[in-house]
């Protein structure tokens, strides 16, 4: 998958995840610190995109909110989902009123959001996180690619 940057790129924050390998238990595929730069100013969504998985059998995705900013807190699962072994693409989005509202529900200040992938052992994919951040993201033209591979 090949990522150009330009004016929805320089507008959105990429984590290139890149290839990952599951075990046969609960993956982090990401743990993004939600108290840290860009992300402490606010965000309208993240999303975990999948490309060019190789399954053995069904994974499921999960985003966690949790109270630290580590990870390493109590944990809140926000949204699941399946992937089919026959799929290789699927995004698992999350807006900002899906941490507000589990926040308030559970009487939780969520410091950090995890995508967790749990599938067969030696499952394959390949992942990027995109957050659209309230702060616009700088130092990115249009002339400056990067592939994810």
């Amino acid at each position: 998958m090949a990522v150009r940057y330009t004016k929805f790129q320089s507008t959105h924050k990429v984590d290139v995840v890149g290839a990952v390998t599951l075990t046969g238990s609960a993956d982090d595929i990401k743990v993004i610190d939600l108290t840290a730069a860009p992300h402490r100013h606010g965000v309208h969504w993240f999303a975990l995109v999948i490309q060019n998985a190789s399954l053995n059998g069904d994974i499921t995705l999960k985003a966690k909110g949790n109270t630290a900013a580590n990870g390493s807190g109590t944990d809140v699962t926000l949204q699941t989902m399946t992937i089919d072994s026959a799929d290789t693409d699927a995004v698992l989005e999350i807006p900002c009123e899906l941490l507000s509202h589990f926040s308030d529900r559970n009487d939780l200040v969520l410091k950090s959001l995890i995508f967790e992938a749990t599938g067969t052992q030696y499952d394959t994919l390949d992942a990027v996180v995109v957050t659209k951040p309230m702060q616009e993201q700088d130092g990115l033209t249009p002339s400056d690619p990067t592939t994810v591979t």
